[in-house]
């Protein structure tokens, strides 16, 4: 059925909208996608903050050259349905979904549906770079493996803080002891430097005491000779 230029101006309007605040997109060929596939497809990318939108290619087109990307066309020349996924909470966890979807379509179907390329970081990207997107962490799997680390972190922290606390714990009496030995010590040095001292000091007495005696023997003798002569002359 033909659509309305009304309806067109419409629609390549909410497009170049969405397009200013989409954190990515990719397009794909839904050639032989089910109704329940594409409901299922729908519900999936929803919870991520995705959105599919089914839209002729020169809709596609026009609604980026609005937003100043003119190579939409040369880079996505598929002959098929086009499909725009909008990712809007992240730029990887749409795909991811995709990715997911695709695989087990391809499982159960034996059928899978191609992406035809991307729109990322203001350019129109080939589909290995949507391939290497679909391989990095999304929000919430960011989110969930930081918290897991913090986590981890947080109880080693704490195993580590139990450890010190029941170190220091066990090692205080000792360090104690330590203490108690190093001021008995320190207070024994005075006492044994002050006997070493009164060791000393009565080694230099008798060494005086003879020479000084000694010196006072010639000096009486010298005082008595007086004494005798006159008592001779008397």
């Amino acid at each position: 059925m033909a659509i309305s230029r009304t309806r067109k101006s419409e629609i390549v309007s909410s497009l170049s909208e969405k397009l200013k605040t989409v954190k990515s997109a990719f397009f794909i060929d839904y050639t032989g996608m089910t109704v329940k596939e594409t409901q299922s497809l729908k519900r999936a990318l929803s919870k991520v903050g995705s959105e599919y939108i089914v839209s002729k290619k020169n809709l596609l087109d026009t609604a980026f050259k609005n937003n100043e990307v003119s190579d939409f066309t040369s880079k996505s020349s598929n002959k098929g349905g086009l499909a725009i996924i909008l990712n809007n909470d992240d730029e990887v966890s749409g795909i991811k979904e995709f990715y997911k979807f695709n695989k087990e379509s391809s499982k159960k179907a034996q059928k899978s549906y191609p992406v035809l390329g991307g729109y990322y970081e203001g350019k129109i990207v080939a589909t290995e770079d949507i391939d290497q997107l679909s391989n990095v962490l999304s929000k919430e799997e960011f989110i969930s493996k930081f918290m897991y680390i913090l986590n981890s972190s947080a109880s080693s922290l704490a195993r580590a803080i139990n450890a010190i606390a029941e170190q220091k714990q066990a090692g205080e009496p000792a360090k104690a002891t330590e203490e108690v030995k190093e001021e008995a010590k320190e207070e024994a040095a005075p006492a044994a430097e002050a006997t070493a001292e009164s060791t000393e000091t009565p080694a230099e007495a008798p060494v005086e005491t003879p020479a000084e005696t000694t010196e006072a023997a010639p000096a009486a003798e010298e005082n008595a000779t007086p004494a005798e002569s006159t008592e001779a002359a008397a």
